[in-house]
C-alpha cells in the first residue's frame, strides 16, 4: 500500500511495546507486516526459568519446543535471561538440565546473556551439567555475543573468559571464581588458553564483589595472562562490600583506573563503608 509507513518507522513504534507482550500478540494479529515486526521484538529477548517445580518450568520447555518447529524464530533471539529457582548449596536444577545444551546452539544471533538466582541463592558453576557449562561457553565464545552478566555465580573459572572475540560489556555481581585458579595466578603459573583468539577490548565493565575478591579481580584484569583488554574502557561501575581496610586504593581500584585512564568517560564507585580520601582513587 501507497500510505504504508516506512519499516524503519514502524518497528520504532513498535520498540515501544517490548515490554507489553499483550499488545505485541496484539498487533500481530492486525496484519502479516505488523506480525513480522510484532514477532521481531517478542522474541527480542527471553526469560527461561529452571525449577524443579513442573508450572515454571514448563515455558522454557515450551521455549525449545518452539525453536525446533519454528526455525525461524532462532535468529530473532538477541538476548537470554537465564534464572535459576532452586539453588540450594550444590544442588541446582541445571545439574540434569537438557534445554540449554539443545536451545544455545541453535541462537547464532544472541548479543546478551545473563545468568542469575532467585533472591539470597547462589548458583555454583560446576554445580552444573558439562553439557550446560559446555553450551553457556561456546555461547560466551560467538561472534555475536557483545554483553554478558553473572549474579550470584560461584566457582567461576578464569578461563571462561578466554575467546569472548566480541565481548564489549561485562556484569559482574556477588559472584566468586575458583580458588585453585585464583592461587595459580596470584603464584604467577597462570597461562591464557592457547587457542584463545586475541583479548577483545571491553567498552563496560560493572563489578559488585568483596573487596579482598574485588583486590584479586583488579590484578586479573590488569595482568598480560588476563582475557580482557581495558586500555579502552568507558564505563567502570565498582561496588564494594564489607570492610577490610580503609583505602579503596588498596583494594585495586587505583589499578583499573591507571589502566583506562586514557579512555575512562564515567567512572561510578560505591564503597559499602567510609572513604577518607577519594582524591587517592
Amino acid at each position: 500500500m501507497e500510505d504504508d509507513l516506512p519499516f524503519e518507522l514502524e518497528d520504532l513504534i513498535f520498540s515501544y511495546l517490548h515490554d507489553d507482550p499483550s499488545s505485541l500478540k496484539a498487533s500481530s494479529l492486525v496484519c502479516r507486516r505488523f506480525a513480522a515486526i510484532a514477532k521481531k521484538h517478542l522474541f527480542a529477548s527471553v526469560t527461561l526459568h529452571f525449577s524443579v517445580r513442573e508450572g515454571k518450568r514448563r515455558a522454557a520447555e515450551q521455549f525449545r519446543e518452539l525453536l525446533f518447529s519454528s526455525p525461524r524464530i532462532t535468529h530473532l533471539v538477541e538476548g537470554i535471561l537465564i534464572v535459576n529457582l532452586d539453588s540450594i548449596g550444590r544442588y541446582t536444577c541445571l545439574h540434569n538440565d537438557t534445554i540449554l545444551p539443545e536451545c544455545l546452539p541453535l541462537l547464532g544471533k544472541l548479543k546478551t546473556i545473563s545468568i542469575t538466582c532467585q533472591a539470597l541463592s547462589t548458583i555454583i558453576w560446576t554445580a552444573m551439567s558439562i553439557d550446560v557449562q559446555r553450551a553457556l561457553q561456546d555461547s560466551f565464545r560467538s561472534q555475536s555475543l557483545v554483553d554478558i552478566t553473572l549474579k550470584r555465580v560461584t566457582e567461576i573459572p578464569l578461563l571462561m573468559f578466554d575467546g569472548c572475540p566480541a565481548l564489549e560489556s561485562l556484569t559482574l555481581e556477588h559472584v566468586t571464581f575458583r580458588k585453585d585458579h585464583m592461587l595459580q595466578l596470584l603464584d604467577g603459573q597462570w597461562t591464557r588458553n592457547p587457542s584463545a583468539s586475541a583479548r577483545p577490548r571491553l567498552q563496560n565493565l560493572s563489578v559488585a564483589l568483596s573487596d579482598p575478591l574485588f583486590r584479586f579481580f583488579a590484578e586479573w584484569m590488569t595482568s598480560p595472562v588476563g582475557p580482557l583488554d581495558i586500555v579502552k574502557l568507558k564505563k567502570l561501575s565498582v561496588s564494594l562490600m564489607t570492610e577490610y581496610g580503609r583505602h579503596p586504593d588498596s583494594m585495586g581500584v587505583g589499578r583499573l583506573l591507571e589502566a583506562c585512564k586514557d579512555s575512562l568517560e564515567l567512572f561510578c564507585f560505591s564503597p559499602h563503608f567510609e572513604v577518607d580520601d577519594l582524591e587517592t582513587l
